[in-house]
């Protein structure tokens, strides 16, 4: 859950970041690392983005590892992680709808694929 955790956040917070520029008093990964660490913009996206990645990892491990927790609990963790992979993406679906999060709620909602 941790890491599922990480990965939602600091995807939000890529998606977000030119939306949420002009608001000073918001707070988000982007800002604070070009902040802490003196940087562009590309380079904190950049370090974000291998945070993120040391999540999956975190999450891979867990799952193709020996785990005492049950793996039905441990599949809707990872799809949380899958759907907030789609929802935060650099265009950030979840604050602005565009045309891509329309598509993909209409195939998943309207038109599903019937097995």
């Amino acid at each position: 859950m941790k890491a599922a955790c990480v990965i939602g956040r600091l995807k939000d917070d890529i998606g977000d970041y030119e939306v949420e520029h002009d608001r000073e008093y918001v707070a988000n990964a982007v800002k604070c690392y070009m902040k802490d660490n003196a940087s562009s913009k590309e380079k904190a996206i950049e370090k974000i983005c291998k945070l993120i990645d040391d999540a999956w990892m975190d999450i891979t491990e867990e799952i193709l590892g020996p785990t005492t927790i049950p793996m039905p609990l441990l599949v809707r963790i990872l799809n949380f992680c899958r759907s907030t992979e789609t929802i935060c993406t650099d265009s950030n679906n979840y604050t602005v709808i565009g045309q891509a999060m329309k598509d993909y709620i209409k195939m998943l909602l309207i038109e599903p694929i019937h097995v």
